[in-house]
């Protein structure tokens, strides 16, 4: 062992550039053992204990409230008894703390109703600090409670023991289904084999669900245009898919960890989750807007095994993808992380860190590759980008079996089978049109209220809208553009 052994703060989180002293074990001068913990500090995610790997003496750099930046000195370990000279002179002591709640503290607070203020705490206060508080109260909140199914429900025993309901046809299904009581829109499939369980069941129009496909939770609600695959497997507390999503073949969401009151699956619009995707949700999972998540990639709330009367970890926490990221194939996403807006994580990586905005990382464990990804483009490059992409759109349509003919750069004549249609690329959001002209399809940054009525359908870039008819060449354009991740919605 060297003479001196210097304790550096670790950075644990590639988002935290400091973190939060609060607590020292020992006084500097003291005697500490190998294995005992000498402090602890708290990131924007977690309480981080450290632990000496030495015998010796422990001297001190800062105190107990101090924000620490990270790669900062915080302690050494001698062999010998040294005299303290070189501690910081800006250090507070604990009795000159007023209050300093940590992160965590303040979070359980608030989720408590509880104001730290007023319960006459001084100091660093912990979560363990606000306990006395919260049991003292004469009520749990239904929020704290697990939802379960309701067992005493006839219907829901008979959906969970007689298999021969899942066989039914489509239409017998969902006949039975509004009969006791549950909200099934308008052009819905539920395919031989399929069964939603549930307290509540709430499926908005043209929701097709595939074979064998089972979904239980007290909650479960499916947004509008949405397709879910065959021999998927979905158990929760609440499954809020939302609308335009597609669900591939194989999906599994599951409980494994055990049922919490935040046992959730939340997504939004416009996300893909493909085949054999596995998403563990004994704490909530949240997917925002327009995320993907590739082939095999997987989403755990949970990581424990050990146990932790013998020093291992029991880790639990919620994970959140943020709009418009993309998850690689066979990722790998731990608990407590949050994937940011934009984001892009390499197939086979495994991210145990929260990832920044418009950053890719990869690798094992995850690093930064490349930050920035999104640029903000002015109109005019937007454009430019546009007509290039519009050019394409003619061979597209081709290689989908359309009879094409180009009248100029901006106009292309689509026809396929039966369906004829004329469709112009409208430059600078500005249109002289009249219906004389023929056009019935108009593609734009933005449209506003420049496109005339007669316009059968609209595609709106910055809205992210389409209005009007959709046919299978309106439907191929939406797919096309969809290819280069530009998404439109009725």
């Amino acid at each position: 062992m060297s003479k001196i052994n210097k304790y550096y703060l670790p950075a644990e989180d590639v988002n935290d550039e400091k973190a939060t002293i609060i607590e020292l074990y020992f006084e500097s001068g003291d005697a500490v053992k190998k294995g005992e913990l000498i402090y602890s500090f708290e990131t924007t995610k977690a309480v981080v204990d450290v632990e000496t790997e030495y015998d010796g003496f422990i001297n001190y750099f800062v105190s107990e409230g101090d924000e620490v930046t990270v790669g900062s000195l915080v302690c050494e370990v001698s062999k010998e008894k040294t005299k303290i000279t070189n501690k910081q002179k800006t250090q507070i002591k604990k009795n000159e703390i007023n209050i300093k709640p940590t992160k965590k503290a303040i979070s359980l607070a608030k989720k408590h109703g509880l104001v730290i203020e007023d319960l006459g705490l001084k100091g660093i206060v912990k979560e363990k600090d606000l306990s006395p508080f919260i049991k003292g109260k004469d009520e749990i909140s239904k929020v704290d409670q697990c939802l379960l199914l309701d067992k005493q429900n006839k219907f829901i025993n008979y959906l969970l023991e007689d298999l021969s309901f899942r066989n039914l046809a489509s239409e017998e299904k969902i006949e039975i289904y509004r009969e006791n009581g549950y909200k099934i829109g308008n052009n819905v499939i539920i395919k031989e084999g399929a069964v939603l369980i549930g307290n509540i069941i709430d499926i908005n129009d043209n929701v097709n669900i595939g074979k064998e496909t089972y979904i239980e939770a007290p909650n479960i609600q499916i947004g509008k245009n949405t397709t879910i695959g065959n021999n998927c497997e979905f158990v929760g507390s609440i499954i809020q898919i939302g609308e335009s999503n597609k669900i591939s073949n194989k999906v599994n969401i599951d409980i494994s960890g055990g049922r919490f009151p935040d046992s959730n699956l939340i997504t939004k619009r416009g996300c893909l989750i493909a085949n054999e995707v596995y998403i563990n949700i004994c704490r909530q999972v949240s997917i925002g807007e327009n995320v993907a998540l590739s082939p095999k990639s997987m989403i755990y709330t949970h990581s424990y095994w050990q146990s932790v009367l013998d020093g291992y970890n029991a880790t639990f926490g919620p994970v959140k993808i943020d709009d418009n990221s993309w998850l690689g194939s066979m990722s790998q996403i731990l608990p407590n992380v949050v994937v940011n807006k934009g984001s892009i994580i390499i197939s086979n990586s495994l991210v145990t860190n929260n990832v920044k905005p418009y950053t890719m990382v990869g690798g094992v464990s995850a690093v930064i590759i490349k930050e920035g990804l999104k640029k903000d483009n002015n109109e005019i490059i937007k454009y430019k980008i546009l007509k290039g992409l519009y050019s394409e759109l003619g061979n597209w349509l081709y290689s989908q079996h359309c009879d094409i003919k180009k009248t100029n750069d901006n106009i292309i004549k689509i026809k396929n089978g039966e369906e004829q249609r004329s469709c112009l690329l409208l430059e600078n959001n500005s249109a002289n049109l009249n219906k004389d002209d023929g056009i019935d399809i108009v593609i734009s940054l933005s449209a506003k209220d420049q496109v005339p009525k007669f316009i059968k359908t609209v595609f709106d870039i910055k809205e992210e809208l389409v209005v009007g008819d959709l046919g299978k060449i309106e439907l191929l354009i939406l797919d096309f553009f969809r290819r280069k991740g530009i998404r439109f919605y009725e």
